[in-house]
């Protein structure tokens, strides 16, 4: 076998195929996202954003999960317990809120003699990784410490209650590694979940956070919507229909027919699009 055949194979085996990203919950490991824009067109289906995961970033994908069982091991090594698994369930430890719209699954916990923390895992590239020893994890990635802050709130509610985050990040160029206590902040949390229940109960297109030539713009799976002068396809299905609303335990309600719409894909012949007076105004908000 040729070598480049070789890694052709190899990549063909991490590929996903093409298809639309359509989240079904609000995520957690997104609550650090300042563009509620992007959250609600994300969260309301408006628009198929239609996606393939190459081979090469699967792979890529699949070397975080894998750092994840190395970084617990490690940290079983020097004396902690580390659980990824809830003993009582048998399933990894999640979080939700926002009436089951807003969820999210934890790295894992872990314990020392008798106190209880929540572990956050990532990696990061080299540039990445020097902004956060040089800046720390509130500014270098507030994403992430978003992040830590809402499974340690929404845990201490759900299970019991921890008071701090430990922040593991492994340099995928050199295998450095970064530790940073992360104290639980009640005030911020609140901020965040009420900015999420915001882009959850809105029915109006939220504006733009961040500038046009932006980072943040140019590399977002929506900017031609927001900033190019091309007609862009709505999709059709009940999220993105002015008649439905989110409503208890992650379900979607269509109040022109009263009843629970599952699955919130289906679409019907009173399907009413929830951007049909507010995309002529995108630009101007």
């Amino acid at each position: 076998m040729k070598a480049e055949k070789i890694v052709e194979k190899i990549y063909k085996k991490y590929q996903s195929p093409m298809q639309i990203n359509r989240p079904e919950k609000l995520a957690i490991s997104e609550a650090g996202e300042q563009c509620r824009r992007r959250l609600w067109l994300r969260f309301r289906w408006v628009i198929d954003i239609w996606e393939m995961v190459d081979g090469r970033m699967g792979r890529l994908f699949a070397r975080g999960w894998k750092e994840e069982k190395w970084l617990s091991q490690d940290l079983t090594d020097i004396g902690f317990v580390v659980e990824q698994i809830n003993p009582i369930t048998k399933q990894p430890y999640f979080v939700s809120a926002l009436e089951g719209h807003l969820k999210g699954v934890l790295d894992g916990i872990i314990k020392d003699k008798k106190k209880t923390y929540i572990v956050e895992f990532k990696t990061h590239n080299d540039k990445s990784f020097a902004k956060l020893e040089k800046e720390g994890l509130e500014k270098s990635k507030p994403e992430h410490y978003a992040q830590c802050l809402l499974y340690a709130y929404l845990f201490s509610q759900q299970y019991y209650k921890v008071k701090k985050t430990l922040y593991v990040a492994v340099n995928k160029n050199n295998d450095e590694l970064y530790c940073e206590w992360v104290d639980n902040n009640e005030k911020k949390a609140e901020q965040i979940l009420s900015k999420l229940e915001y882009v959850k109960d809105t029915t109006l297109l939220p504006p733009n956070f961040y500038s046009q030539n932006s980072y943040n713009c140019k590399y977002c799976e929506y900017y031609e919507f927001c900033w190019s002068d091309k007609r862009i396809m709505i999709s059709k299905n009940c999220r993105a229909c002015a008649l439905s609303a989110p409503c208890h335990h992650g379900q979607w309600y269509c109040c022109y027919k009263e009843k629970i719409v599952s699955p919130a894909y289906k679409i019907c012949k009173d399907f009413d699009p929830i951007l049909k007076e507010q995309k002529e105004e995108k630009n101007d908000k």
